[in-house]
């Protein structure tokens, strides 16, 4: 499961679901405090499942959202656990004679049972309402087994609560789950399909490249402190190309040209198509000291002839560089960019130029 695959909607709801589980375990950790019980195996599961949630909840209120999955797995794993140690000891004594388990169980049942529905029906994720039954029926087949052997408990009233409790709940889980999982796997066919429409939405249809809402969408997920330096390429003479060789020529070098900023760098960064004939480039953490030869090389191999249908011509390649910055600045670096592309063209030269390079060139301008 990946961030892909969690229901919309779903982070609120979980967030909900930790927050009543904390509570819940809270409260028995005060009831117990308050009146102490008869096994310490009331206090343990009580702080186990208190401990386990409270972690659960400070990743979930600091962790990033693409840490999620894992914090469900977490959740997971605690409902699954929590009541089998617990049930298994009461039985284990009661064989043993130690008690009767009819008088000893705790008053865990309706949790059991709330809690199993609730994840089931809820966290209809992957195969986790398996794992849920599992774990029912490892707590079910223990107790029902030993009131058989022991018709005396079993015909007592909370023998016939527990009777009657795991034998129409199991079969209840036997029913649902089939239904549930046919149910989520729907879903999450949904789900991708959805996901797939977002992600053409954020995507240029001829180059394949991020469009400015993808590019939009995958700086959210950005940390605002992130180093990134803004690359603004430009294919001067794309007018002048369409017009001779024609619109499907122009869309085939489009495509050629984004797949040769594909093969450039191998560093961090991201590629996105930024206006008819202009591409972005957005270097992730880039080295100081190498950014020079970066932008030279994308350069180099953009406007390296070999553009299929447009014959002998050369493609012209401008490229503006921001300087380095964080990603809080964002928006400034890209002004950057496309302000040192604009000099290019107002005052040509070299066609790669870095931002603190157009800005001494105009105030030299100015003073002469």
């Amino acid at each position: 499961m990946d961030e892909k695959t969690i229901p919309l909607g779903f982070e609120n709801a979980f967030k909900r679901m930790v927050v009543a589980a904390l509570g819940g375990s809270a409260f028995f950790l005060v009831l117990y405090s308050v009146f102490p019980p008869e096994f310490e195996s009331h206090w343990m599961g009580a702080l186990y499942a208190f401990s386990n949630l409270a972690i659960l909840g400070l990743f979930l209120q600091f962790a990033p959202q693409s840490k999620l999955k894992w914090i469900i797995i977490g959740l997971q794993f605690s409902f699954v656990t929590t009541f089998i140690p617990i049930s298994w000891y009461f039985v284990i004594e009661a064989w043993r004679e130690h008690w009767t388990l009819v008088e000893s169980f705790p008053p865990i049942l309706p949790f059991i049972v709330v809690s199993s529905a609730m994840v089931i029906l809820l966290m209809n994720v992957n195969r986790l309402p398996y794992y849920i039954v599992g774990s029912w029926f490892l707590i079910a087949i223990p107790v029902v087994t030993y009131l058989f052997f022991h018709p005396v408990e079993l015909t007592s009233p909370r023998g016939l609560e527990f009777l009657f409790a795991f034998g129409p709940a199991s079969v209840f889980f036997v029913l649902v789950v089939p239904y549930q999982m046919t149910f989520a796997n729907k879903y999450h066919r949904m789900l991708t399909l959805l996901q797939r429409a977002r992600d053409e939405a954020d995507r240029d249809y001829v180059t394949d490249l991020r469009n400015q809402r993808g590019l939009e969408e995958w700086a959210k997920h950005v940390s605002i402190k992130t180093r990134s330096m803004v690359l603004l390429a430009r294919i001067d003479n794309f007018s002048h190309l369409k017009k001779e060789y024609g619109h499907d020529a122009s869309d085939r070098l489009l495509v050629e040209f984004s797949s040769r900023l594909r093969i450039v760098y191998q560093g961090g960064h991201v590629l996105a198509k930024y206006r008819e004939n202009e591409f972005l480039i957005v270097l992730v953490n880039p080295d100081i000291d190498e950014t020079e030869n970066v932008a030279d090389d994308f350069h180099s191999w953009l406007s390296a002839t070999g553009y299929k249908d447009i014959g002998d011509e050369s493609v012209a390649v401008n490229i503006g560089v921001s300087s380095i910055g964080t990603f809080e600045q964002f928006d400034d670096l890209v002004d950057q960019a496309n302000q040192a592309l604009d000099n290019i063209k107002e005052q040509g030269g070299a066609p790669v130029q870095f931002y603190v390079e157009s800005v001494s060139t105009r105030v030299q301008s100015a003073t002469t």
